[in-house]
């Protein structure tokens, strides 16, 4: 997988919410120069990274807060140079099924679901798109595409951990069911992620359980996304992925971005 990274350093740019946290935990603990890897993070709270726009290929920060995190993630740059870049990476920021799955536990689609309301499949996807369209990711990825023709690769944020199944209220949803909510909000992020010819890369199947959910052992010992990232979530936390996760994100990354490069 690293090979083709040996003559020159592959530099990428990591953008992201709290789901940040566990690939970026993952790296700061196997980090080395030996590594022939370079990871920009850029973490921002809900919509906060939205706050920039793009002039002669740089990222401009729109509020103090932005520009906080480009001086601090930058070494003291006020703006993000795209060109010191080979590609670019968006993770989390409002790309989520949750949603989904709760029109799960309403509407069916036809054909995969019993005793709910049936819909069509377009109608699922109308709905998912109507609510993902306002995702801070969707923001992102167009003023990035403004600024820059490197790659981006989109990483949605995981299905919920398998403890959220077994909440009551989603008992009644069955694997089918399951699977195709997130079939249908998978469509629904790259039909609107599409004009900014980014690649978004699925959730690993080894991460997911018979049902369609995460893992829990991806999910137990998640940190948040604050100070040295070794502060962890409430056990009742069932969003939000840990390092092992972390580990397998990036390399989907490093994977997607040897085949980019390996094109170019």
């Amino acid at each position: 997988m690293m090979s083709l990274f040996r003559k020159k350093r592959l530099r990428l740019c990591l953008f992201g919410d709290s789901h940040l946290a566990a690939l970026k935990r993952h790296w700061l603990d196997i980090a080395s120069p030996d590594r022939p890897v370079d990871l920009t993070f850029i973490a921002g709270v809900r919509d906060t990274l939205t706050m920039i726009e793009a002039r002669a290929g740089c990222l401009h920060p729109r509020d103090r807060v932005v520009a906080g995190q480009f001086n601090s993630q930058l070494d003291g740059a006020d703006r993000l140079d795209t060109r010191q870049f080979d590609g670019f990476v968006l993770i989390g920021l409002g790309l989520r099924f949750q949603t989904a799955l709760a029109t799960a536990l309403t509407f069916a689609v036809h054909g995969a679901g019993e005793g709910r309301r049936l819909v069509s499949a377009a109608a699922m996807r109308a709905a998912m798109r109507d609510y993902l369209q306002h995702a801070a990711a969707v923001s992102i990825a167009e003023t990035l595409r403004g600024a820059t023709d490197r790659p981006i690769f989109v990483l949605p944020q995981a299905m919920p951990s398998e403890r959220f199944a077994k909440r009551a209220a989603y008992r009644a949803l069955d694997g089918n069911a399951i699977e195709t909510a997130y079939r249908e909000a998978f469509a629904a992020i790259a039909a609107l992620l599409d004009p900014f010819g980014v690649e978004i890369l699925a959730q690993d199947p080894e991460t997911r359980t018979e049902n369609g959910m995460t893992r829990d052992i991806y999910s137990a010992g998640s940190v948040r996304m604050i100070g040295d990232l070794d502060v962890p979530h409430e056990a009742r936390d069932h969003t939000h992925m840990n390092p092992d996760y972390g580990a397998v994100q990036l390399r989907q990354i490093l994977d997607a971005a040897s085949a980019a490069r390996a094109i170019s």
